[in-house]
C-alpha cells in the first residue's frame, strides 16, 4: 500500500523559506523571488531601492506642493474684493 504523505517539503518548510524572500507583488499577483536585502525587513536590494527613490520623489513633490503655496497669494473667495458692476448701456432708438 502506498501512504498519503505529500512528496516534496512540508508546508511549514515552504513558509519558513518565504520569510527571507522579498515581499514585493507584482501588479499580476505573482511575488518576486529574490532574497531579502540584509538592509532592507521586506525587499530584496532591487526593490528597496526603488522604494527608496519612490519615497523621496514623494517627499520631494510634497515639498514643492507646500513651497509653491507659501508663495502664492491665496485668497478665498470670501476674502477677494468684489468686482464692481457692468455698465449697461442702454441703446437708443431713434
Amino acid at each position: 500500500m502506498s501512504s498519503l504523505r505529500p512528496v516534496g517539503r512540508s508546508a511549514a518548510a515552504r513558509k519558513n523559506d518565504r520569510k527571507s524572500l522579498c515581499r514585493f507583488t507584482f501588479a499580476d499577483g505573482r511575488q518576486c523571488r529574490t532574497p531579502r536585502s540584509p538592509g532592507h525587513l521586506y525587499f530584496c536590494s532591487d526593490h528597496a531601492r526603488k522604494d527608496s527613490q519612490s519615497r523621496a520623489a514623494d517627499k520631494t513633490r510634497q515639498q514643492t506642493i507646500l513651497f509653491l503655496l507659501r508663495r502664492t497669494p491665496f485668497r478665498l473667495r470670501s476674502q477677494r474684493r468684489p468686482r464692481p458692476p457692468l455698465a449697461r448701456h442702454r441703446s437708443r432708438r431713434h
